[in-house]
């Protein structure tokens, strides 16, 4: 009998994992995904020789029945607390085997990475229900805005590189994040970043420009990347809560009006606790 943690972790029961949630995402109640949608123990136990023979799938009904236990108690447990504008409907989660958030998601179940199936699945859920609620455009209505509060050492990073890898399946090219004050911690967090965002055979591809101003020479200047609907480009600068790096950081931004119309910008404060807006008197 395999262990719990294999069974929701390893590689080797990954397609039984997903079959379950493809399962739920199509409404079937738990007690009918516990025999795998057939009449009774018999069927599941035929469901399982079939896929053994014609999918190499290796588990038995005995770990069958814990891995389904195991995946309702992550869902009852509700993950994370959200608010939103209940009219906006639920996007996707993106399911292509290139796509930047697979992509990542495979990083996050390498058994190196030390997190867990529930930890996973309230990632993709936070991920997925930020994505929603924004905005791929702002020409008819204002910029959206919202806030992620997480414990320290909760995966808050986890989280934002979730949300920046959907965003880019769904068609956002520039991504601002903006750090402390501190540029050996803004490079720590860029390359994390750009570690998470990268990998081989992914759909996009992310490039990370630095010290962005006026006097940005090529090619990373505003006019010299490829912002066009159909590319796989996108682009991740990580900048300083520093008013002369924010300053410089605008100037390049508004330094090419058509390629500005062209950005579809996520932008995301990582120390929304340190070097905040002064709401003093002025």
């Amino acid at each position: 009998m395999a262990t719990i943690q294999d069974l929701l972790i390893n590689e080797e029961f990954s397609p039984c994992r997903k079959w379950i949630e493809n399962a739920r995402a199509k409404q079937k109640t738990w007690n009918e995904i516990d025999f795998a949608c057939k009449e009774n123990e018999d069927g599941l136990h035929k469901f399982l020789l079939n896929k053994q023979e014609d999918d190499f799938w290796t588990i038995t009904p005995l770990d069958w029945h814990a891995l389904v236990n195991e995946i309702k108690k992550v869902e009852e447990l509700g993950g994370v607390g959200f608010i939103g504008n209940p009219k906006k409907p639920l996007m996707g989660v993106p399911t292509h085997p290139g796509s930047c958030w697979i992509k990542y998601k495979a990083k996050l179940e390498n058994p190196k990475s030390n997190f867990t199936y529930a930890g996973i699945k309230n990632i993709e859920t936070s991920s997925q229900k930020i994505i929603s609620q924004l905005e791929l455009t702002t020409l008819q209505d204002d910029p959206v805005r919202g806030m992620v509060v997480g414990n320290v050492q909760s995966g808050k990073t986890a989280n934002m590189s979730g949300v920046m890898a959907m965003a880019a399946d769904y068609g956002y090219n520039f991504f601002i994040v903006l750090t402390g004050t501190i540029d050996n911690l803004r490079k720590q967090t860029r390359e994390r970043l750009i570690g998470d965002l990268r990998s081989e055979n992914c759909n996009v591809n992310f490039t990370h420009l630095d010290y962005l101003s006026s006097k940005t020479a090529f090619p990373d200047r505003l006019q010299d990347l490829q912002l066009n609907d159909n590319s796989n480009q996108r682009y991740l600068t990580v900048c300083l809560k520093n008013s002369t790096r924010l300053k410089d950081l605008l100037n390049w931004l508004n330094s090419n009006p058509k390629s500005k119309e062209k950005l579809k910008v996520l932008l995301i404060d990582d120390e929304a606790d340190q070097a905040g807006i002064n709401t003093k008197d002025i």
